[in-house]
């Protein structure tokens, strides 16, 4: 994604004066160890932070589904990093994907207070960075996707995705048109894990359209075909 930006979030209030980089990696079957880098050179003041690893499902709308996991083992889980630095967090491949399809799990950076304060939930989380990591299967890459239905809701309009490939389906909708109006609706990009169905919502006046207009978009992930490109009748 992950893509991501996809698929990667960033949560803050604050301006950021450090980062994590990469935000997305594969790791190769036999791959046992890979890394991160936290960077902090433009920072003035140290950070301190958090890091842990959680294996990724998606709900029925895209959205992160994390369970604690002994798959994947980051090292140090805690580190201060100095203004004007950068460090490096190393991750152990514990138990590697022997399935027929891509893993996929969140490596997670939290910047928690320098000095120990904490709210009623523990320590307070300043700064989250999410980052995705996919264990690849041995199978070659299998693409598998396609858009099942769109169809006319009481307050939008519904389509259903599904990923059958072995491999997540990043997907970004753009130019979005239904029955040649063009939909001017910003949709977050949805990253589609491996087997997996899911939901986008398009927030429009459905009164406007009717049964068989079609719908188009494209796809215009960074990581995507160009000129990838959807079309199906609403029902």
């Amino acid at each position: 994604m992950k893509f991501l930006l996809l698929t990667a979030l960033l949560f803050s209030t604050q301006v950021i004066a450090w980062s994590v980089t990469p935000m997305s990696q594969d790791i190769k079957p036999g791959q046992r160890t890979f890394q991160i880098k936290i960077i902090n050179k433009e920072g003035v003041a140290p950070v301190a932070l958090r890091l842990k690893v959680m294996s990724r499902d998606i709900n029925e709308f895209g959205g992160d589904k994390l369970t604690n996991t002994n798959d994947l083992l980051v090292f140090p889980k805690r580190m201060m990093v100095p203004a004007g630095k950068q460090l490096i967090a190393r991750i152990s491949v514990r138990k590697p994907n022997s399935s027929n399809h891509e893993k996929a799990y969140r490596l997670i950076v939290d910047q928690i207070p320098v000095k120990n304060t904490t709210d009623k939930n523990g320590i307070q989380v300043l700064t989250r960075y999410l980052t995705s990591v996919y264990l690849n299967p041995k199978q070659p890459k299998k693409v598998d996707f396609k858009i099942d239905s769109a169809s006319i809701k009481a307050s939008n309009i519904e389509i259903m995705a599904t990923n059958n490939g072995n491999y997540h389906k990043v997907l970004l909708l753009s130019s979005i048109n239904i029955g040649g109006t063009d939909i001017q609706t910003k949709i977050d990009p949805k990253n589609v894990l491996p087997g997996k169905s899911l939901k986008i919502l398009l927030p429009v006046e459905h009164q406007k359209f009717k049964s068989g207009d079609i719908l188009s978009f494209q796809n215009t992930c960074m990581i995507c075909p160009k000129d990838e490109s959807y079309q199906i009748p609403l029902n």
